[in-house]
């Protein structure tokens, strides 16, 4: 008989649990789950907690950065504040500082202007107006011409006596006065150079080479030495008188300055602007020297008249040849004078003074007319004023269509103490 308390082989039966066990197990899971529910509920409220802290920082630090941001783009923008304020100045002082250094020269200017303007001024007649015309000027005595030194000596001496500069326009007939105007006390005085060409034969030596511009838009000197060493300044008359007036402004009247008288030859001013110069043919100076850029050089050239124009310089002819005298006859005077009016009137404008080349003259100091074929030549292209080399003090001649008069030609210091000395 089977035993009843015996376990059936069956899978229920190997699966069969003892209940009390699988209580107390469901009890402990279930003790566990809500240990576990309760513990959840901890953490959850931790989480939150820390979440809402996180939030916090997280503005704060957002509100920090947005601070530093800001401090950062001030500063940057004080920097770019001042950088650009102290551009400004740099530029305002810039503009500022010439324009002041103007303004006190053209105060000075205006102050001696003022003081002309109180002085009473004075007619006196054309016979009293010296004209003093120099020839070139040497950096040294191993010029054999006058040097700058003695130049400048004679320009202190003619101030200290009294002697003003007049333009030479106040003395032509187009001007129409009677007499020349100056203020009471002072002497009228016409100064001038002959041949400023710089021509080929003084280059490298002791002379200026050319006139040019320098950088605030004055005239000055290009000089080469002996060692091929160039700079640039006072090396002659033209930068030397206007030196001389900055210093002395009372030693021009109504801002007068002088004659530059110009040959063509070799071109004008140190520019080769003739046109035979641009090529070998007909031209005897080709071998030594080359050739030119003729179109060039009279645009070099060009500037620099403009510049001396605005000084208020005068410009005469004084021949085209270097070599011509105008007491030649009359083709070869009129040949001459048609070309410097084509090569250098071409450039320089309308001309009215004319110095004679080499110490000539047209005629005797008997009056012009048109039965003289060499005056009426000149007077065609427009000559009307006349200047000759004399020994004699005042020596003037006016008519209706023309002036005449007698020059001293200075080319060493004993030629100007000689024409100190007859007057």
């Amino acid at each position: 008989m089977a035993d009843s308390n015996r376990k059936p082989n069956t899978p229920a039966g190997k699966n069969q649990k003892k209940p009390q066990t699988g209580t107390d197990r469901t009890g402990t899971a279930k003790k566990k789950t809500a240990a576990g529910t309760s513990s959840g509920s901890k953490n959850g409220t931790a989480k939150k907690k820390t979440t809402g802290r996180s939030a916090e920082e997280r503005r704060a630090a957002a509100q920090a950065k947005r601070e530093r941001e800001i401090k950062e783009q001030r500063e940057k923008l004080a920097k770019i504040i001042i950088i650009a304020a102290i551009i400004v100045i740099v530029i305002i002082l810039a503009v500022a500082i010439p324009k002041g250094r103007k303004e006190e020269t053209a105060s000075e200017e205006s102050s001696v202007s003022a003081e002309l303007e109180e002085t009473a001024v004075v007619e006196v007649p054309f016979s009293e107006v010296r004209h003093f015309s120099f020839g070139p000027l040497s950096v040294d005595e191993s010029g054999r011409t006058l040097t700058i030194a003695q130049f400048l000596d004679i320009l202190k001496e003619l101030y200290a006596d009294g002697y003003v500069l007049i333009d030479p326009d106040c003395i032509t007939v187009a001007y129409g006065a009677s007499a020349v105007k100056v203020p009471e006390g002072k002497k009228p005085l016409i100064i001038s150079q002959r041949d400023v060409s710089y021509p080929f034969s003084r280059q490298g030596a002791s002379y200026a080479q050319k006139l040019v511009m320098d950088t605030q838009g004055n005239v000055t000197c290009q000089f080469e030495d002996r060692t091929g060493n160039v700079s640039y300044g006072e090396y002659d008359f033209v930068p030397i008188v206007e030196s001389f007036i900055r210093s002395h402004p009372d030693f021009s009247y109504n801002n007068a300055r002088g004659l530059i008288g110009l040959t063509g030859y070799n071109g004008i001013l140190g520019y080769r602007t003739t046109t035979y110069l641009g090529s070998t043919e007909n031209n005897p100076y080709a071998e030594m020297n080359g050739t030119f850029d003729p179109s060039t050089e009279t645009s070099k050239a060009s500037s620099v008249v403009r510049a001396l124009k605005m000084k208020n310089w005068r410009f005469a002819c004084c021949g085209f040849a270097s070599d011509i005298t105008y007491s030649s006859e009359a083709a070869v005077v009129q040949a001459d004078a048609e070309l410097w009016s084509a090569e250098v009137g071409s450039i320089v404008g309308e001309c009215p003074f004319l110095i004679y080349p080499n110490q000539s003259d047209i005629d005797s100091w008997a009056v012009y007319d048109d039965s003289n074929p060499k005056y009426t030549a000149l007077k065609d292209l427009g000559f009307a004023a006349f200047f000759a080399k004399s020994d004699t003090p005042g020596i003037f001649q006016r008519t209706d269509t023309y002036i005449r008069e007698g020059i001293y030609e200075i080319n060493s210091y004993s030629d100007y103490t000689a024409a100190r000395a007859r007057g």
